[in-house]
């Protein structure tokens, strides 16, 4: 059954010009109308109680501003019991306004929630699914009542990337089978990866390193290997080769990158040129804010309620639709 939470703090709530340090040792609450101070966090006092407002259980960082949770479930508004079935790297990034993990639970699972899965996929692909998608969320199948590793993503995981410390984890996976699999990278405000930002291989290395599927390429990869590192979209590029390894003969292949609208528009991703010109693997670039009409009018308004308010550094996180 499904469980609906608490809002987070949004734009209704939040005081932009309240986050502020006070004499460099102590900085406001930004929730309208608090008085509270708090200690400014460093590096390794981050989770002292101290840095806490001790009514809001949050601390504030100034300089960007934004603000952490105390505990990750707060940022959550559906189904906690079944996070915590869910297998994730790098989770503590969770409590954070602008975790885009949290921002993809909250969307993904609840939309599942609202029955509006079917729809979300057309809404990313362009392409109507013949029957309800399967969601994956970081390599865990997300059920009604609980969540289970996908062993697929690991086999492949084990044949491409043996030994690596962090392995590949795909945001958002909705497959229909027999028709389509949509692999999407979200994005909150953040850029996409680009192969200059790794340490451990150049081109030559990436592209071998990612092999490609017998027959099943879907990167063009004589144009890749001519390219700057600072060039090539790397997230983007594995979430191909993984798509083509995943998926099955016949399905169509989608990789989408979800990002915010005024994040689309200012820094389009130029992906498209990393594929190989034939084949069943195709692009989009999506923003958020097309997600947003799918909630309006649910059974349950949370989700809605929940995008609607939605803060990105104590700002609207979204434009108006």
């Amino acid at each position: 059954m499904t469980t609906w939470h608490a809002l987070p703090y949004g734009v209704s709530s939040l005081d932009r010009s309240q986050a502020v340090e006070l004499d460099g040792e102590r900085v406001r609450c930004c929730i309208r109308g608090c008085n509270q101070s708090m200690a400014k966090a460093h590096r390794g006092t981050r989770r002292d109680a101290a840095c806490f407002c001790p009514e809001h259980h949050l601390r504030v960082s100034p300089s960007r501003p934004t603000y952490v949770y105390d505990t990750y479930e707060r940022n959550l508004i559906v189904d906690h019991q079944l996070f915590r079935s869910v297998k994730k790297v790098e989770s503590w990034r969770l409590p954070n306004e602008t975790s885009e993990d949290a921002l993809t639970w909250n969307v993904l699972v609840g939309l599942s929630r609202l029955g509006r899965l079917r729809e979300a996929v057309q809404v990313l692909t362009s392409i109507k699914p013949l029957a309800e998608p399967t969601l994956y969320l970081w390599g865990n199948e997300i059920g009604a009542e609980s969540a289970r590793l996908w062993p697929a993503l690991g086999q492949v995981r084990e044949r491409l990337e043996p030994g690596f410390s962090i392995q590949t984890e795909p945001d958002i996976v909705l497959h229909v089978p027999g028709q389509l699999m949509v692999i999407v990278e979200a994005k909150f405000g953040s850029a996409n990866s680009t192969l200059d930002k790794k340490d451990s291989y150049g081109v030559n290395e990436f592209l071998e390193c990612y092999e490609a599927r017998d027959g099943d390429d879907p990167l063009d990869r004589a144009w890749l290997a001519a390219q700057p590192p600072a060039v090539i979209l790397e997230q983007l590029s594995r979430m191909a080769v993984f798509g083509s390894w995943l998926s099955a003969e016949g399905e169509q292949v989608v990789v989408v990158n979800l990002v915010r609208r005024n994040d689309l528009v200012k820094s389009p991703p130029a992906f498209e040129r990393h594929l190989a010109r034939e084949g069943r693997f195709r692009f989009q670039a999506r923003a958020w804010e097309q997600l947003l009409p799918l909630a309006a009018g649910a059974s349950d308004d949370t989700l809605h309620r929940y995008l609607l308010d939605k803060s990105f550094a104590l700002e609207p996180a979204f434009e108006p639709i």
